[in-house]
């Protein structure tokens, strides 16, 4: 289920079955939804630029893939303000459930 939304595809909920893990039917979805954006944005809906991957849950193994995709940024809790994923992100995110991310060392802010 996506949302369309003035300036980006938001992917709200995609099915997930263990039994069918091995499809990698979320990698399969997301690629879709890029392409999807790609061509309405080139087709001429030109503020459609972004595409949300929805929720992540670093240690939840179901949404691993998401930190897959590049670039890819995630909102800092305390500041409001976006950060772009990196290594320094993701080993941050491995050491404690909770991260000040624009406190990181060396990472990339969007206000």
């Amino acid at each position: 289920m996506c949302v369309v939304l003035s300036r980006c595809l938001s992917s709200k909920y995609f099915f997930w079955d263990p039994d069918y893990a091995w499809l990698s039917l979320g990698r399969y979805g997301a690629l879709q939804e890029i392409h999807w954006v790609a061509a309405a944005h080139a087709a001429g809906a030109e503020q459609l630029e972004y595409y949300y991957l929805g929720y992540y849950i670093h240690n939840c193994p179901k949404m691993a893939y998401k930190a897959e995709y590049s670039p890819s940024e995630l909102l800092c809790p305390e500041k409001q303000v976006w950060v772009k994923v990196d290594r320094t992100v993701l080993q941050a995110l491995d050491r404690s459930p909770y991260v000040v991310l624009s406190c990181l060392p060396g990472v990339e802010m969007k206000p």
